[in-house]
């Protein structure tokens, strides 16, 4: 049987000696300083969470971001503005 789901673009990272590694199942820090979220932020392509984007969350939904979001537990996105920009028409 034919699969008809539309096939998305798949982000393949190759983990190199020294990379930190962060997947579904497994996070270890390359240093003891840590995971370097700002190198995942570019390696995957997403984009900052800003103050700016959790305001418009709360002025679209009329409710407060989740609290992950407000925390900063999730600090990126990918493509979060055109989802709430769809949402919002």
């Amino acid at each position: 049987m034919e699969n008809k789901a539309e096939k998305k673009e798949v982000t393949v990272v190759e983990f190199k000696e020294g990379d930190d590694i962060v997947t579904g199942t497994e996070v270890v820090a390359s240093s003891d300083k840590g995971i370097d979220y700002d190198k995942l932020v570019d390696t995957f392509g997403c984009t900052r969470m800003t103050d700016e984007l959790r305001a418009k969350i709360e002025k679209i939904t009329g409710e407060k971001p989740h609290r992950f979001i407000r925390r900063g537990m999730f600090f990126c996105h990918r493509d979060l503005d055109i989802c709430l920009d769809k949402y919002e028409k």
